[in-house]
């Protein structure tokens, strides 16, 4: 969200297994969680981040897939298809965004990675090689 709401301070971006879209989170969220506690991580989730009724406008203009026509650097998309935390739905949606809207960006898919990408997946190497191009591109000297 930082390229939308002040997009002067970037030269560009790097999203890493981000959430792009709230109310989407927020109901994979309630979704995947224990049947047992589900009423009172829907009642935290709706405190802490939103009510996806109640607080439909908020979470739409906080959702940065809503809102790519608004973004003017270059964006890295990173994620793992094995996340459980943040699905892969999340970029891939960013993505298509992006693509939907003529967007200079990068993706990276990492096939067997989840949420965690630099403590368990043996392309840590790779994922910081594909980020120091991806400055080196965009960052001036």
């Amino acid at each position: 969200m930082g390229i939308i709401k002040t997009p002067d301070l970037y030269s560009c971006s790097i999203s890493i297994n981000g959430v792009t879209h709230l109310k989407k989170q927020i109901k994979y969220d309630i979704r995947s969680s224990s049947t047992k506690y589900r009423d009172q991580l829907k009642a935290l989730i709706y405190k802490q981040i939103g009510d996806p009724e109640s607080d439909s406008q908020m979470l739409q203009i906080s959702s940065p897939a809503l809102r790519v026509k608004e973004i003017k650097t270059p964006v890295l998309i990173i994620a793992g298809r094995k996340d459980e935390i943040v699905p892969y739905a999340q970029s891939d949606e960013m993505v298509k965004a992006l693509r939907r809207a003529g967007k200079e960006f990068e993706n990276m898919d990492l096939e067997h990675a989840p949420h965690y990408i630099f403590r368990y997946t043996d392309q840590k190497e790779e994922v910081l090689n594909k980020i120091e191009a991806f400055l080196a591109k965009y960052l001036s000297s």
